[in-house]
Parts: structure tokens; C-alpha cells; sequence
């Protein structure tokens, strides 16, 4: 009886020992953790960025060195490797020596002919290693037909670094207006001329889309001026007593489309020609009045960075027809205009 006691209590123990064992084992492992949706790991980019851009100013070939002009925010350290371009290929000029506003390079392995004054040399960038949060997701407007909540994913692009900076340029103007010059005839004995406009106000834009060696680049514009009221004129007339010349005001109506040819002369100074377009209309006359091709020319200053102010004085042309008649108009006007370069 004894002996049958002790076999039952060793096997109750063995049993409980066997039933831990397999409850560790059996025992679920951790998996490893994913990152969720609010949990994102950063994304990591590599980006080529263009090489930078430098004219170069004198050359000394007997010393085989060249004097290159930039920019003292333009990361340029002796040493550096610039790159210059020719017909047979890619030589590369060293950084010797680095004053406020230019550089010096030894032109050694590259022939003469391709190190000229106005030569365009180049400075490959590091390649930009970006690490950005995860996107987020931004609420577009507060709900569809359904009254769901509609999203949209919004990643950071490049197009802003690439087609606008240094490139697009909004103005305010102020227009200094002179005289609407010529002849318009209003009847078979009437006609009014050197009408005198009032000033007005416009809205400018412009787009630097090409860079041209020696500090040359080329760029388009947009203007919107505000209607004008030609009020003041003098009547010239055949009949014995003058007719009454117009029941009311001429009003000028003008957009210009305008392309400019313009100089870098330092960082802070630009001054540029050009050629223009004016569409225009007139009310409150018989005839019609269409715009033609002129031209313009101005100066641009940079106290800051980004801001500058800018003097232009265009001279315009038009057509002015009635009853198969066409007479020429011109006239001339100074803008000032206070501006940002994107």
C-alpha cells in the first residue's frame, strides 16, 4: 500500500514537470515589429544635382592660368576640380587661388584654344543625400457626395529648384504715361491729335529660360496695364467752325507681351533691351486701334537678395483704322516697378 502511495506521487510529479515543459515550449515568440501606418520609416534619396555654371574673365597663357568670376555663396575650395568642355572632349583646370569674387585655375592640362575670355567652365556638385519624413497625408477638402473624407498623398518635388528659382520674377509698376502721338481722324473733316494720357498701374511677369555666355541670358515678359483715359488732345479740322470732337474720353486697353536680351554687369546689376508687342484696343473712339512691334530698354538693381527695383522705357506703336483708313500711333512711357525674384 505503501509502495502503490509513493509510484502515484512520483508520477503526479513527473506529469507536472511534463505539462511546464511543454508550456514553454510551446510558448508564442515575439514577432518582430513592422512599421505602421502612422509609423513610417524615413526615405532616403539620392539626388544629382547640375554642375555649377562660371565665365571666365582673363586668361594668362604663358602662366597657363585663368581668372574665372562666381559667386562668394558658390562652394569653391583650392583643389577643386573645374571641368571645361571642348570639341575633343572634357579637361580638367585645378583651383589655385581664391579671391572675394573670383578664382584662379591652372589650365596646364588643357589646350589654349579651349580656355578663352567668355569660356564657360563648369563645377560638379556633390551628390544630395535627402532623408525625408514619411509623407503625410493631407486633407484636400472636407468630404465627397458621400460625406467621406477625401486625401491625397503630397510628396516635395523638384520642379520649383529647377524652372523657377532665379528665374521667374513678379513686378508691381507704376506707368508714367506721354502722349498718344499722330493723327486720328474722326470724320471726313475732323481729326484730334497728341492725345495726353493719364498714368496707371500694372502687373508684370518675366522669365529668365536661357543662359548665354559673358553674362548674357534671354528671357520673356508678360504685362498688364491698367485701362488709361486719354482725355487732353488738339482738334485739327478744314471746316470753318470746329465740330465737336468726341462725346467722351478715348480709353486705352493693354496687355505686352515683350522679349529681352539682358547683361549681368555685377550680381546686383542687370540691364536689358528688347522688343514688343502690344495688344490693344481703344473705346470710345469710331475706329479701331490694334498694337504693333517696338522696342524697350531699362536697368534692374538688386539691393537684396531677391528684391530689386527696375526702370524701363518702352516706346510702343499702333494702327488705327477707320473707313479703310490706317494711321500710325506711337508712344512712349517710363515704368518704375518694384519687384521679387523667386
Amino acid at each position: 500500500m505503501l509502495l502503490f502511495a509513493s509510484l502515484l506521487v512520483t508520477f503526479n510529479v513527473m506529469a507536472q514537470v511534463e505539462s511546464r515543459d511543454i508550456s514553454i515550449f510551446n510558448t508564442p515568440t515575439a514577432k518582430a515589429s513592422t512599421p505602421t501606418a502612422d509609423h513610417q520609416a524615413p526615405q532616403v534619396e539620392k539626388k544629382t544635382r547640375p554642375d555649377l555654371q562660371f565665365t571666365v574673365e582673363s586668361v594668362e597663357p604663358l602662366k597657363h592660368m585663368a581668372m574665372v568670376r562666381y559667386n562668394e555663396e558658390d562652394l569653391v575650395q583650392i583643389n577643386t576640380d573645374i571641368k571645361i568642355k571642348s570639341s575633343e572632349g572634357t579637361c580638367l583646370a585645378s583651383v589655385k587661388k581664391i579671391v572675394p569674387g573670383y578664382f584662379y585655375i591652372n589650365t596646364e592640362q588643357c589646350q589654349s584654344k579651349d580656355v578663352q575670355k567668355g569660356t564657360i567652365v563648369y563645377l560638379s556638385q556633390p551628390t544630395l543625400v535627402v532623408e525625408r519624413a514619411p509623407a503625410q497625408e493631407t486633407p484636400i477638402y472636407s468630404g465627397n457626395a458621400d460625406g467621406e473624407s477625401q486625401t491625397e498623398t503630397y510628396y516635395e518635388s523638384e520642379f520649383a529648384q529647377t524652372y523657377i528659382k532665379d528665374k521667374l520674377s513678379v513686378m508691381l509698376g507704376y506707368n508714367v504715361s506721354g502722349a498718344l502721338s499722330g493723327t486720328l481722324p474722326l470724320d471726313a473733316q475732323t481729326s484730334i491729335r497728341d492725345l495726353k494720357g493719364s498714368n496707371t498701374m500694372s502687373f508684370n511677369a518675366e522669365y529668365a529660360f536661357a543662359e548665354l555666355p559673358q553674362n548674357f541670358s534671354l528671357s520673356g515678359g508678360l504685362t498688364y496695364a491698367f485701362p488709361r483715359s486719354f482725355g487732353d488732345y488738339d482738334t485739327n479740322t478744314i471746316a470753318p467752325t470746329p465740330t465737336a470732337a468726341l462725346g467722351s474720353n478715348p480709353v486705352l486697353n493693354t496687355t505686352i507681351l515683350s522679349a529681352n536680351l539682358r547683361y549681368r554687369l555685377v550680381k546686383e546689376f542687370i540691364f536689358f533691351l528688347g522688343t514688343n508687342y502690344m495688344i490693344a484696343s481703344m473705346d470710345n473712339v469710331p475706329g479701331s486701334l490694334n498694337g504693333d512691334f517696338g522696342f524697350h530698354l531699362g536697368t534692374r538693381y538688386y539691393p537684396q537678395n531677391n528684391i530689386f527695383v527696375e526702370g524701363t522705357l518702352s516706346f510702343y506703336n499702333f494702327d488705327y483704322s477707320l473707313n479703310g483708313r490706317v494711321t500710325d500711333l506711337s508712344m512712349n512711357e517710363l515704368a518704375l516697378k518694384g519687384g521679387y525674384t523667386f
